[in-house]
């Protein structure tokens, strides 16, 4: 046990000293394969650091346990993730014990390097890491590997768990997804609307290069909506005035005119009552106000900073809407009626749900990716994601 918690404790103080002493570098690394502001990219870095620093503490419990590495497994990083961060999977892969080989996109490749190689970690601690550089992956490389853990966008998830499947790999895939939050209050005096709004706006336009973990749209029960959609246009008109809006839009923030053009006219054709734009000449960030509920916008995931705010009628209505939904990533729920989130939970399949809680906000003891499910009944931590448990039984 000393020594494995030895060998944990020095990895992580490894990883803390190389990213301070770095920083300016690692960041300017970061920008390149990011359309995150300063702003955002500085909070991911110091949560890394809290993260690492309280490693261990967090994750003794799992040292005392029986835990069997997977074995040869395979990590592949999308290109739109807050990089740092990558840092969470690869660490609990390497601590669970398993020969890890790792594919960064083409524009986060060198950003890796510097953090496993160029640092000298990977050697200096006689890591089971490679990095592959190749496009795609060979025969070689998958035959006897375990399982893969893929990080990216829905369509090319799909080749990769083909390919799996063609070779017997255990697949897990984190997959673009609209994250979206439900609003469902008995009792007003339960509910602060304004906080509940300000916070849909940070998690709609926070980390706004990347569609998972963010709050994409908001459902309102139909007899809320005009108050609520009241309050968000008042503090979205504050947030596009103030100062702190330069925390979510970058002012070199560079767009592909036809990625925003797309979403303007996905949203368009969801027949709105109205959007309203920020004052900038991108017309960023955008929020749109009763959109059909089965739009293609709504059930899309934008790498931009738009939120919708939609009504339903009756709770039948909304689980037809949640269940029309291409993707089931995660699920934020918003209410003091304990049966009504039972029957969300218990009557959909999403990856992840938080209740009651910031959803977008990674607490240092869950990790990237946060809790799975979290809030509700308990959770898979990554450690547990990349290792199978077992028991020694004796007489």
């Amino acid at each position: 046990m000393k020594n494995k918690t030895e060998k944990v404790d020095s990895l992580c103080n490894e990883l803390i000293n190389w990213i301070k002493k770095e920083k300016v570098t690692i960041l300017k690394l970061n920008s390149s394969c990011s359309q995150d502001t300063e702003y955002w990219m500085n909070k991911d870095f110091e949560f890394v650091n809290l993260f690492l620093s309280s490693y261990y503490e967090n994750n003794s419990q799992f040292f005392n346990r029986q835990l069997k590495p997977k074995g040869k497994i395979i990590i592949i990083l999308s290109f739109n993730e807050p990089l740092i961060m990558s840092i969470v999977p690869i660490l609990n892969a390497l601590v669970a014990g398993n020969e890890l080989m790792v594919r960064p996109s083409r524009r986060g490749r060198e950003f890796f390097n510097y953090i496993w190689e160029k640092s000298g970690i990977i050697h200096k601690h006689n890591l089971d890491l490679k990095i592959l550089t190749d496009d795609e992956l060979s025969e070689n490389e998958l035959n006897e590997t375990q399982a893969l853990y893929f990080f990216g966008g829905y369509k090319n998830a799909k080749k990769v768990s083909l390919l799996c499947s063609k070779h017997f790999i255990e697949f897990y895939p984190e997959i673009e997804a609209a994250d979206f939050k439900i609003v469902k209050f008995d009792h007003p005096n339960n509910f602060n609307i304004d906080r509940d709004v300000n916070i849909s706006l940070e998690e709609a336009f926070s980390h706004s290069g990347q569609a998972c973990q963010r709050v994409q749209g908001v459902f309102v029960p139909e007899k809320d909506y005009e108050e609520y959609s009241k309050r968000i246009v008042i503090n979205f008109n504050k947030l596009c005035s103030s100062r702190k809006i330069t925390n979510y839009i970058s002012q070199s923030l560079i767009i592909d005119d036809n990625v925003i053009k797309s979403a303007n006219l996905d949203i368009s054709k969801s027949s709105p009552e109205d959007i309203i734009r920020g004052n900038n000449q991108l017309g960023l960030p955008i929020l749109v106000l009763s959109p059909e509920p089965t739009s293609i916008f709504v059930r899309s995931a934008y790498f931009l900073p738009i939120i919708w705010v939609a009504k339903y009628p009756t709770e039948k209505r909304l689980f037809d809407y949640i269940n029309s939904r291409q993707y089931h990533l995660g699920m934020n729920i918003q209410s003091d009626d304990d049966t009504f989130i039972h029957e969300l939970v218990s009557r959909t399949n999403f990856t992840r749900y938080t209740i009651n809680t910031d959803h977008s906000r990674v607490r240092p003891e869950e990790g990237w990716g946060g809790t799975w499910p979290s809030g509700y009944s308990g959770y898979k931590s990554w450690i547990e994601l990349f290792s199978y448990p077992y028991q020694i039984i004796t007489e």
